[in-house]
């Protein structure tokens, strides 16, 4: 009756007030990664692993800053505000973005290494970025862009800074390295160093190079320079904060570091230090703007003083939290798995409480369940947890040696299975048994999801590809499709009727009948390759699926799959969904927070009718050398096309302009491109399609 009802109100749209299907949630905020912090004349821009957020109230409130960035798999790493006026985003997987003064968005740039960790500005106005295959060098503002191996290499970059001098360093796991030359020469420049694994660099208003270092065993964090790098010296406060995290300094020249557990600051030029801050994690990047002083963290979201770290306080709000899993509880309570621990919510989202506890390390959250008990499973990255939620406590499982756990799923007799970096780990009552899984190529494969059936056949969701383990066996079979000979699931469910499904990485949703034995595309209103994150039934047995950058799907009852993304058009890197009791849907994203349908709600989206704005096509198909792609739009605009390897990772992108209609032969930056399997991925303001290629020798 329920049904008939939402569907008449979408008929009769004249007599009843629609409204958007998706609400956002109140938070959780704060369980994140913040990578930088940067303080402009406007404000403060933290860059966080879920997105780019800024503040205009000296960060007491956060807002989402992400327009212009349609890339779903970016981690934002700093920003860099040009003598211009203008604005760069390092990003780490889409490049450098760019903003000029005046605009409302981000623009893409086109650089020679996607992988950007670090930028920064030398005083002639030449910005230069650190990547993983080397430096960076703009001399246009970030429009275009040249790539400079170092010491003749290719050295991972993880911090750059020009001194007032012109000299070029870049910091790497070997040491600092200088270049007199922009970057052209390098020489190796860390005489004095105790330790060489440098993450940060940072230069005074006095000329002062400092270096942060990471020692794997204790030993000096902290170096100076005042020769241009020939000699450094140990300067690091006197409680040892394991690594830097980052550097900055005030108008009146007072300097703030921080590190493990620790923010300090000298009001020496660094020859002294005084801890102002403690927290039980790191802090990855601080920024100063008057008395104001922001520190990012790992998974605590930022930490706020407006006394210049007389006080402190956790200053979250609208920082959303990346959140990585969704559970409905007992009483459905909401519970959250974010890079900063769990959060629980028994308000539908409105409050949320912090499980762990503060003062203890962050146990990054990465998948949830529940035991037969009603306990809670939090598979982190520092091993598998169980929260008791009437004595409030926490116990430690395993597996052996704690290692990341990437999902976690109960069995029957109170059994566990967990996805582990080499296979699958089954617990039986305290004892834990491996069962490594090896491809193919002989290569351990990293299990991101587990299913597991009535007759005890185990499910495994690899890097690459998915296995099944009968029961009773001991080997693992890979599972394949008519539509491909392997596929990459990340994550299986089981529907009411007792079906099994595989969301899965570029191909879409796979169904089997038959135990696992056999799988089949279901595509009927997709491009067929969609990245399926999440799988859930409503307590009506309605199937729907959440997509890393298109959003949420629910299958219609002809069969085909229709977008559910009213409300959350800006939100669409979907990562968990989950049903409570009462019908309620919550769809956890990657950096937009959760967001919620109450059940009942009016809302203009038929569940029947499927919409398209943008199609793809790709041919030929294997190609060798030469690809192009059929785009048919709804809409005029620019487009974002993205070539994707195996891994993942981006190897190819352009943009175009493209008006409303078909397009036949849009070529395909595929040239210089080995061998292999690729996703192709053309994205617009609204939606995006991916179709599989294959390239050819």
């Amino acid at each position: 009756m329920r049904k008939t009802l939402l569907f008449l109100s979408v008929l009769l749209a004249g007599t009843a007030t629609a409204q958007d299907y998706w609400r956002p949630a109140t938070g959780p905020f704060g369980g994140t990664i913040v990578h930088g912090i940067a303080a402009t004349p406007e404000g403060f821009y933290a860059a966080t692993v879920s997105g780019l957020f800024y503040s205009d109230d000296a960060g007491a409130t956060w807002a989402l800053e992400n327009d212009g960035i349609t890339a779903s798999g970016i981690d934002s790493r700093e920003v860099l505000r040009l003598a211009d006026g203008s604005a760069l985003l390092a990003t780490y997987g889409g490049g450098v973005f760019k903003r000029w003064q005046g605009a409302n968005g981000w623009q893409q740039m086109s650089t020679p290494d996607p992988w950007v960790q670090a930028i920064t500005q030398a005083e002639d106005g030449t910005v230069y970025a650190g990547t993983i295959r080397g430096v960076l060098r703009s001399e246009n503002s970030g429009s275009s862009w040249q790539i400079f191996s170092v010491d003749d290499r290719t050295l991972n970059i993880r911090d750059v800074a020009v001194d007032h001098n012109g000299v070029l360093y870049a910091a790497t796991s070997e040491g600092v390295y200088k270049s007199p030359d922009r970057g052209v020469s390098w020489d190796w420049a860390s005489g004095g160093m105790t330790t060489w694994d440098t993450d940060v660099l940072f230069v005074t208003s006095t000329g002062d190079v400092y270096a942060g270092t990471s020692p794997i065993r204790g030993g000096c964090t902290l170096f100076r320079t005042r020769n241009a790098g020939r000699i450094w010296t140990c300067v690091q406060p006197q409680t040892d904060p394991i690594r830097a995290g980052g550097m900055a300094e005030d108008e009146q020249g007072r300097l703030y570091f921080g590190g493990f557990r620790y923010v300090y600051r000298s009001d020496d030029e660094g020859s002294t230090w005084s801890p102002i801050a403690q927290t039980s994690t790191t802090v990855h990047g601080i920024a100063a703007s008057g008395s104001t002083v922001i520190a990012g963290t790992y998974g605590r979201g930022v930490l706020r003083t407006g006394n210049r770290g007389t006080t402190w306080e956790a200053s979250n709000t609208g920082l959303q939290s990346a959140i990585r899993d969704i559970a409905i509880g007992p009483n459905d309570g909401l519970f959250a798995a974010t890079l900063g621990g769990v959060f629980l919510s028994r308000d539908q989202g409105s409050t949320w409480t912090l499980l762990d506890d503060l003062a203890e390390s962050v146990k990054p959250a990465q998948s949830l369940a529940f035991d037969t008990d009603g306990r809670l499973l939090d598979g982190t990255l520092n091993g598998l947890f169980r929260y008791d939620l009437v004595e409030e406590t926490w116990e430690a499982l395993g597996p052996p040696g704690s290692p990341p756990v990437r999902d976690v799923l109960p069995g029957p007799n109170g059994e566990l299975f967990v996805g582990y970096h080499e296979g699958v780990y089954h617990l039986r009552g305290q004892n834990w048994t491996s069962y490594p899984l090896i491809g193919p190529d002989q290569a351990a494969r990293d299990v991101i999801a587990i299913g597991v059936d009535q007759a005890g056949t185990i499910f495994a969701g690899g890097t690459y590809d998915s296995f099944m383990r009968p029961g009773g066996q001991t080997g693992w079979v890979r599972l394949t499709s008519p539509a491909t000979p392997y596929f990459e699931a990340q994550v299986f469910a089981r529907s009411p009727d007792d079906r099994l499904y595989a969301g899965t990485r570029y191909f879409g949703v796979m169904r089997s009948s038959d135990g696992g034995q056999t799988w089949s595309p279901m595509t009927n209103g997709l491009s067929g390759s969609e990245d399926i994150r999440a799988i859930a039934f409503d307590p009506d047995g309605t199937m729907f699926m959440g997509s890393f950058g298109n959003g949420v799907y629910r299958l219609g009852r002809n069969g085909a799959w229709q977008p559910v993304t009213g409300g959350m058009e800006n939100a669409r890197r979907v990562t968990s969904l989950a049903f409570d009791a009462s019908g309620n849907a919550y769809a956890g994203t990657y950096g937009s927070g959760i967001w919620v349908h109450d059940a009942g709600v009016t809302n203009t989206e038929s569940p029947d009718v499927p919409v398209a704005s943008v199609t793809l096509d790709v041919y030929p198909n294997p190609s060798s050398g030469v690809a192009r792609a059929r785009v048919e739009l709804a809409h005029p605009g620019d487009v974002l096309v993205e070539v994707f390897d195996v891994m993942g990772r981006q190897v190819a992108m352009q943009r175009e302009y493209l008006a409303t209609g078909s397009h036949p032969g849009l070529g395909l930056p595929v040239d210089g491109l080995a061998a292999g399997l690729y996703a192709v991925r053309i994205t617009t303001a609204e939606h995006s399609a991916t179709r599989t290629l294959v390239l050819a020798d």
